[in-house]
């Protein structure tokens, strides 16, 4: 019985040890074509130039993330693979170790923090364009440490990581990159926090892609991103991962980052988000939904998609759905330019935050009614409120956004909504309405 006990215990522990990612078993490092590609992948995800992501592996760890004998690249001080990443981060260990591409997802990570760091800390260079590849200098510096050893006037090294860096963009891929002259670096230390370099002539452009209008996005699946009311404006929102969305503009460089304007498919929310945070997913057809049948409806719905007046929620519109407060309050700021000179305390009831804005907007302007100083975004909206809004804005010469001439007349209206004025407003009545409202002459959309 002994000896069986034993025996158990002897698989036991060779089935774990097969089976552990920690197991000696050999492990093929990529050929460097292999490596080189996948690095540019992540580059082009995470909005980085790939001369930058492949140069800084080459000189980290000549594109190594397995030994000969099978085994984790890991240096002497502990940095692992191909990126070598510092065992002391917050990342997974045995995922650095074992699974490349989570290795250099996170060296882009890294690099990106570095770029927020020396944008908001350190000197800075030119208007910090990340498309230039000059304007990496500094952040290269901060890859390798923010130390005084890659000072290249200190004598510290033969040559400083960063400027180790350009030499191999120019010698593995013919990418020369000018550097900063040395003159204009201090003698010894590190260079003031505040300072503020001239890019280098010549500068050179990477191959940053950014998104066009219609592309369709999402943000990553493994972290929520903050969405702004302007480029580097105020946070207005947090979106969940994996929340897509579809670009409504062109993108905007400001303050080191290129901003997309952007506007959500399953939730209705707008606003900007950074280009590094989000990845594309496909093309979107403003307008397009399998759940409507009608080619009239199809048409109005791609007209006020393209608009930015109302969309639905992925490939589907939910027509026969019933409209809430909330859901008009947006889609009335977006439609019309609403102007208001008053304010009133307003307290929200069950609405979301990307209501909120146009929630105030509209109730000052007296187009929307409070119930005793409350406004509920989940009360659904009738004929009859829906109607009395529109004669409100005649009343207030409200012109469509984007328009030169005001076109909210209500015997423009149709006449096909049933006749109880106390029945909900539909998804399909509210669209169909705001089309007709919105252009009294179709062929300007054919």
């Amino acid at each position: 019985m002994r000896k069986r006990i034993i025996s158990i215990f002897i698989v036991t522990i060779l089935i774990t040890a097969i089976f552990s990612p920690g197991f000696a078993a050999t492990h093929t490092n990529p050929d460097r074509e292999t490596i080189e590609q996948k690095i540019e992948e992540v580059a082009l995800r995470r909005g980085i130039p790939s001369i930058i992501m492949k140069s800084i592996a080459r000189v980290e760890s000549s594109f190594t993330q397995f030994t000969s004998k099978g085994t984790p690249f890991i240096s002497s001080t502990n940095d692992i693979g191909v990126m070598q990443i510092n065992d002391r981060s917050n990342f997974d260990r045995d995922m650095l170790k074992y699974d490349i591409d989570y290795n250099i997802e996170v060296g882009a990570n890294i690099l990106l923090y570095k770029w927020d760091y020396v944008k908001n800390t350190l000197p800075s260079i030119g208007d910090m364009d990340p498309n230039v590849l000059e304007n990496w200098y500094f952040v290269l510096w901060a890859y390798n440490g923010w130390s005084k050893v890659n000072n290249p006037n200190a004598g510290y090294k033969n040559l400083a990581y960063q400027e180790q860096v350009f030499l191999m963009a120019d010698r593995e891929y013919n990418q020369p990159v000018t550097v900063i002259d040395r003159g204009e670096l201090p003698s010894s230390g590190l260079p003031s926090k505040n300072g503020q370099y001239e890019t280098p002539s010549p500068s050179h452009a990477g191959d940053i892609l950014l998104y066009e209008y219609g592309d369709r996005l999402a943000s990553y699946s493994w972290t929520k991103i903050d969405l702004y009311d302007d480029p580097n404006g105020k946070k207005i929102a947090k979106l969940s991962p994996s929340t897509e969305m579809v670009v409504i503009g062109a993108p905007v460089l400001m303050n080191g980052y290129y901003w997309e304007p952007v506007r959500g498919l399953n939730d209705p929310f707008e606003g900007w988000v950074l280009r590094n945070w989000v990845e594309k997913v496909g093309d979107y057809q403003m307008g397009v939904y399998s759940d409507v049948n009608d080619p009239v409806l199809q048409n109005q719905l791609r007209v006020l998609g393209t608009e930015g007046i109302m969309q639905g929620y992925a490939d589907l519109f939910e027509p026969l759905e019933f409209l809430h407060q909330e859901e008009l309050a947006v889609i009335l700021t977006r439609a019309f330019a609403i102007e208001t000179e008053t304010s009133q305390e307003i307290t929200m009831v069950d609405v979301s935050d990307w209501a909120e804005d146009a929630v105030t907007l509209v109730v000052d302007a007296g187009l929307m009614q409070l119930e005793q100083g409350t406004f509920n975004g989940e009360k659904l909206v009738t004929q009859e409120e829906f109607l009395g809004t529109i004669i409100k804005l005649t009343e207030s010469g409200a012109a469509f956004r984007g328009l030169d001439e005001t076109r909210v007349d209500p015997s423009t209206l149709p006449v096909n909504l049933p006749v109880d004025l106390f029945a909900y407003m539909t998804r399909e009545d509210t669209a169909r309405l705001i089309y007709n409202l919105f252009t009294d002459n179709q062929t300007l959309y054919s």
